[in-house]
């Protein structure tokens, strides 16, 4: 009876070890199929990342861009402003001065008092016959001015802005 336990012991232990066997087997083979899928998905998310990463360089690379070109454009934005104040500027002081220059067209237009007996400052446009016409009523007398301010005046068709000539009393 002892050979018999002895073999249904042996039987016994041999099966368990082959049983361990399998289930070392299949934990191997489980093992493996975890680590395979691990990996792979280990992988996965590498590339997930790296692609992440990629396009996040990609938007790093654009946001630069964008920068940049919006800087350009500001710059050509304030150039513009720049230019357009300086244009602004030149049209008020052209019109300004075409103001200006209308008024006294006009100031130099009227009639500025030529009263005989005193002094008179000559304008833009005047000449000897205008002033004796505005004096005296008779441009032929603008030989008397002439006669009067002969040390000042050295040709009588040439008399000069803001000269002052005394006009010979009526």
């Amino acid at each position: 009876m002892l050979d018999d336990a002895d073999a249904a012991a042996a039987e016994i232990v041999e099966s368990a070890g082959e049983e361990a066997e399998s289930i070392i087997t299949e934990a191997g083979e489980q093992a493996s199929k975890t680590i395979e899928a691990a990996e792979t998905k280990a992988g996965e998310i590498t590339e997930e990342a790296n692609a992440k990463a990629g396009e996040t360089e990609e938007a790093k690379e654009e946001t630069k861009e964008e920068t940049k070109e919006d800087n350009e454009a500001a710059a050509e934005d304030e150039e513009t402003a720049k230019e357009d104040t300086v244009e602004a500027k030149d049209n008020s002081a052209e019109s300004a001065k075409a103001d200006a220059e209308k008024s006294s067209g006009s100031i130099r237009n009227a009639q500025i008092p030529a009263v005989p007996g005193t002094a008179y400052s000559v304008t833009k446009g005047d000449c000897l016959w205008n002033i004796a016409q505005r004096a005296y009523g008779d441009g032929s007398r603008w030989v008397e001015i002439y006669a009067l301010n002969a040390g000042s005046i050295s040709d009588p068709g040439l008399i000069n802005i803001g000269q002052v000539l005394v006009l010979p009393a009526a």
